[in-house]
């Protein structure tokens, strides 16, 4: 009886040891300042609570940065529910990370955004309710989300992010290459309301064989819809083109004979005509409001295009390597481009942004006015051999003259080059763009005005010719392979050795072994205050630094200055008379007015 009673005993209090850890079948963790989470073993579900943003979790980090519940295997394997409470603002970026047996999903009205791969690799997931609260959509939001079916996106959603809903489709294939099995996205509606759709948004979904567009979607991106269901089916009658709804979004390669877009058509997207080398001719027709950005790459066979009236929005570098083309002619109507002698510009002409590549000039000056200089404004300019760019130019962008040079062949052997030689770049430029003279390879030689901070990635690559440059001291950064392949002798630097040694980036090792000149100079800004702030460079003091201002051609003031030292290298002039141009000079003396060094010009406006 005693040992009865005994094993009684023992046997309760192993049961009420154990049971509180049956009955605790809970974790919870803090998930942002003010947001915590919970999940339930038995239930398989997570519930996220409190006020604000979700953190954002990179996706290839060691486990310990990742979301909690996701750098707990256990639970990123069993989890099928989560529950996102009212005033979570956001879902963090990665944050259902390869959730594969993740089911079911509420997201309510107070979460504003989706972030990056938010719920990549949720296989499983068979649907998804977006809630007209939320605005943007991150890039790979929902890749490889193979259990989607349909999908509906409000018009809430601006922008719609790369690769959001990519590769929801998976398929299996017998031995003859057949598939027998697919799931996958199969309906998708956008509603009015959606601005941007990214690059490859909806690639690879080959289950995807129904698409509403709204009208009012003015960029769609590179591939959004590549291999989807509706590549499969299209119309004979559109002439080979690919349309969903108002939208024009791929034409056949090999389209040959001349393209007339169909009246109604909004929007072409991104790289809608890539090549189409044989394509003779486009008409757009005035019901399109933007083309995208490459929209007529390699289309080496167009000549001219006219752009309508109702086009407000060129995507960039739309012609690229359109090697034929001579002429772009904009509608007068038009609200937003001009063109003046076959040269696209904006309305206003302070934006030149395509020369055409085969256009017939050997020379060009660019017109006063101009302040920008758009990427790929003169890409493959073959004909050209020199530029004038104005004062008055800002910048200068990416690819701006990138392979502006020619070699023509006879029996194997080059038998003449034809390239940009000579361009002058105004001190009122400040910034140069990547690969902005790219393999332009007769050009010799290259003045960098001060003000320009950084030198970016290949700018002068493969300038196979180029000998000598000019760098400001105002250049912090050589960006890599930015005189790669150039045969640079001599640098001319405005500024001390100790300035040069303060200079970083990868490019800067090809200018190792080029001679290093440390030249004097003069470095003048125009301060918010109309104030002129002037910094002597290499130049010993006791010389005079002399302040003209103009208004056009008239002077209006003079000052001068001899206030400056080694330790004191900045004067500030004060100015009191309205002045649209200013020129700095730096004499021996008021007496002997030989020039120390190369004047400096403002212009104001």
């Amino acid at each position: 009886m005693k040992k009865r009673l005994l094993a009684f005993i023992v046997l309760v209090s192993v049961l009420c040891m154990t049971f509180p850890a049956f009955a605790d079948d809970t974790v919870d963790g803090s998930c942002g300042k003010n947001l915590i989470w919970t999940y339930d073993y038995s239930a398989k579900k997570l519930t996220i609570t409190g006020r604000g943003d979700m953190p954002n979790y990179p996706s290839n980090s060691k486990v310990g940065s990742l979301a909690p519940w996701v750098n707990s295997t256990r639970i990123k394997d069993e989890l099928e529910t989560v529950v996102i409470s009212d005033g979570v603002t956001s879902i963090g970026e990665y944050a259902f990370y390869y959730c594969s047996s993740l089911k079911s999903v509420t997201i309510p009205s107070s979460v504003k955004s989706i972030g990056m791969g938010a719920f990549y690799h949720c296989d499983a997931l068979p649907n998804i309710t977006i809630t007209n609260s939320v605005t943007s959509i991150g890039d790979e939001a929902f890749k490889y989300c193979t259990g989607l079916k349909e999908v509906t996106i409000p018009g809430s959603v601006k922008s719609i992010g790369e690769g959001a809903f990519s590769n929801c489709y998976y398929y299996e294939m017998d031995d003859d290459y057949n598939i027998t099995y697919s799931r996958g996205l199969e309906k998708v509606v956008i509603q009015d309301g959606v601005k941007t759709i990214g690059d490859m948004a909806f690639y690879m979904c080959g289950n995807l064989n129904t698409i509403k567009l709204p009208d009012c979607t003015t960029s769609i991106g590179n591939h959004a819809f590549y291999d989807t269901g509706c590549y499969n089916d299209w119309e004979d009658g559109n002439d080979d083109v690919l349309y969903i709804d108002n939208h024009l979004i791929t034409a056949s390669q090999s389209k040959s004979t001349p393209c007339k877009i169909k009246d109604g058509t909004k929007t072409i997207a991104d790289g809608a005509f890539f090549a189409c080398g044989d394509l003779p001719s486009i008409t757009i027709p005035d019901s399109v409001v933007s083309i995208g950005k490459r929209a007529f790459e390699d289309c080496n066979s167009l000549k001219n295009i006219t752009i309508p009236k109702s086009v407000t929005s060129i995507g960039n570098e739309a012609f690229y390597t359109c090697f034929d083309l001579t002429s772009i002619t904009v509608d007068s109507d038009n609200s937003a481009y001009c063109s003046e002698n076959g040269v696209l510009y904006n309305k206003a002409k302070t934006e030149i942004i395509r020369f055409p590549s085969k256009k017939a000039d050997a020379s060009f000056t660019i017109p006063n006015g101009v302040r920008k200089i758009d990427d790929g404004a003169f890409e493959f300019c073959r004909n050209l051999t020199s530029i004038t760019i104005p004062d008055g130019v800002e910048s200068i962008g990416n690819n701006a003259f990138s392979d502006c040079y020619f070699e023509e062949y006879k029996n194997g052997k080059i038998i003449s080059k034809i390239g940009l030689e000579k361009v002058t770049i105004p001190d009122s430029v400040t910034s140069i763009g990547s690969r902005a003279f790219l393999n332009c390879s007769k050009l010799t030689s290259i003045v960098v005005p001060d003000g320009v901070t950084k030198i970016g990635e290949s700018t002068f690559f493969k300038c196979s010719k180029l000998v000598s440059i000019t760098i400001p001291n105002s250049v912090l950064i050589i960006d890599t392979d930015a005189f790669k392949d150039t045969k640079l002798k001599q640098v001319n630097y405005i500024g001390s050795e100790s300035d040069w040694g303060e200079v970083i980036g990868d490019g800067k090792y090809v200018l190792t072994n080029a001679d290093i000149n440390y030249l004097s100079g003069i470095s003048a800004k125009r301060s918010e205050d109309r104030k002129i702030v002037v910094k002597p460079i290499n130049i010993e003091s006791g010389k005079n630094v002399i302040l003209a201002l103009y208004d056009g051609d008239k002077l209006v003031e003079m000052q001068q200055s001899s206030d400056y030292s080694e330790d004191n290298r900045e004067i500030t002039f004060t100015t009191t008379k309205d002045y649209t141009r200013a020129r700095v000079m730096v004499w021996e003396s008021l007496s002997k007015m030989t020039p120390v060094c190369g004047i400096k010009t403002l212009r104001i406006n």
